[in-house]
C-alpha cells in the first residue's frame, strides 16, 4: 500500500511542477480575458522566455544580419542557448533603405522552430521611426490604427519576410513559428505576427509571439484585435523599463495583452516572482512603476542589446 501511495504522490507532484498555477501555457486556452493578477510561471515557460530572448539578442550582432545560411552567434556571449541549438539563418536583412530594418529568419532543428527576429533601435532611421507616432489605418480590422513609424518599418520588409516564412513553413510544416524582437523590434514583430496569423489556419495556429520591452503599437481596436487573434502571445516587461510606457496612453495608444512583468532581477528572474495579467489602463506591472528608467530596458534574461555596445546605464 505504501508503494502505491508513494507512486500517487510522486505523480501528483510532477503534475503540479509541470503546470504551475498562473501559467497560461499549462491550460492552452488562455484568451486574454482574465482580469486577475497572477504570480508565478512554470520553469518550462521561464526557459522558453530565456531561449527566445537570446534570439532577440542575436539580432544586435552584425554577423547575423549580413549573409544567409550561417550559424547564429553572439561574440558578446549573450546567446549561448541559440549557439548550442546550431540555428542557421534562412534569410538575413539589414540597413533597409528608409527604416534600417535589421534581423533574420532562422531554422532551429534542435527545438523545431522557425524564428523571425527583428532588431531594436540603434540608428538614426530607427529613432525616426520610433518618434513617428501618428496613428494610421492598417488592414487588420475596422477601426484598427497603428503607429505610422512601426507600420512603415514592417512594410519595408513585409513582402520578403512573408515569402521566406511561407517557404520555411513548407520545408518544416511541423515546426513552431516564433516571432520575436526587443524594443522597436518587438513592436514590428507584433505587426508581423498579426500579418502571419492572417495567412492561413496553419500560421494562425502555429505562430507564437514573444516581445521584450515593446512599446505600444496601436489604438484600442488594434490592441484588442491583436490580443484576441491568438493566445500564443507573451509581452514581457522588466521592472521600470521606460519604453513600454511609450507612446503615451494620452496619445490614444494601448498595449496588447497579456503582460508578463519581471518585478526584479531582469537578468535572471525567479519564475515564482514573475507576474502576469490581462489588465490594460491599470496601475499594475510596468505601468505601476513610479519612476520609469532606461537602464531596465537592456536587461531581459541578460543584456539583450549587448552586441550593439549599449551600456547598462
Amino acid at each position: 500500500m505504501s508503494l502505491i501511495l508513494c507512486f500517487l504522490l510522486s505523480t501528483y507532484l510532477t503534475a503540479v511542477e509541470a503546470a504551475t498555477p498562473g501559467d497560461p501555457s499549462s491550460s492552452g486556452d488562455y484568451q486574454g480575458n482574465d482580469d486577475a493578477i497572477h504570480t508565478g510561471i512554470s520553469y518550462d515557460l521561464l526557459d522558453t522566455f530565456r531561449l527566445i530572448s537570446q534570439y532577440a539578442a542575436a539580432t544586435y550582432c552584425p554577423d547575423n544580419n549580413d549573409s544567409n545560411d550561417t550559424l547564429l552567434t553572439c561574440p558578446t556571449g549573450n546567446c549561448p542557448l541559440v549557439e548550442a541549438a546550431g540555428a542557421v539563418t534562412l534569410s538575413e536583412f539589414e540597413d533597409t533603405p528608409h527604416f534600417d530594418d535589421t534581423g533574420y529568419i532562422a531554422v532551429d532543428d534542435s527545438n523545431k522552430m522557425i524564428v523571425l527576429a527583428i532588431r531594436g533601435s540603434i540608428s538614426k532611421q530607427n529613432w525616426q521611426a520610433d518618434w513617428d507616432m501618428v496613428r494610421v489605418d492598417i488592414n487588420f480590422c475596422d477601426g484598427c490604427h497603428v503607429h505610422r513609424g512601426f507600420k512603415n518599418s514592417w512594410g519595408e520588409i513585409e513582402r520578403a519576410v512573408m515569402d521566406n516564412m511561407r517557404r520555411a513553413a513548407e520545408l518544416h510544416p511541423d515546426y513552431r513559428i516564433v516571432v520575436t524582437g526587443h524594443s522597436l523590434g518587438g513592436a514590428v514583430a507584433t505587426l508581423a505576427a498579426g500579418a502571419l496569423r492572417k495567412v492561413d489556419d496553419h500560421f494562425k495556429a502555429a505562430t507564437e509571439l514573444y516581445t521584450f520591452g515593446s512599446p505600444r503599437v496601436g489604438n484600442d481596436n488594434a490592441a484588442n484585435w491583436l490580443s484576441d487573434q491568438s493566445h500564443l502571445s507573451w509581452r514581457i516587461t522588466n521592472e521600470d523599463d521606460l519604453v513600454p510606457r511609450l507612446p503615451p496612453r494620452a496619445f490614444g495608444y494601448h498595449h496588447t495583452l497579456p503582460e508578463y512583468w519581471i518585478p526584479r532581477n531582469g537578468d535572471d528572474p525567479n519564475p515564482g516572482e514573475i507576474q502576469w495579467a490581462a489588465l490594460e489602463d491599470s496601475s499594475w506591472g510596468n505601468e505601476g512603476e513610479v519612476t520609469p528608467k532606461r537602464s531596465a530596458h537592456h536587461h531581459y534574461f541578460g543584456n539583450i542589446s549587448a552586441c550593439s555596445g549599449d551600456s547598462d546605464d
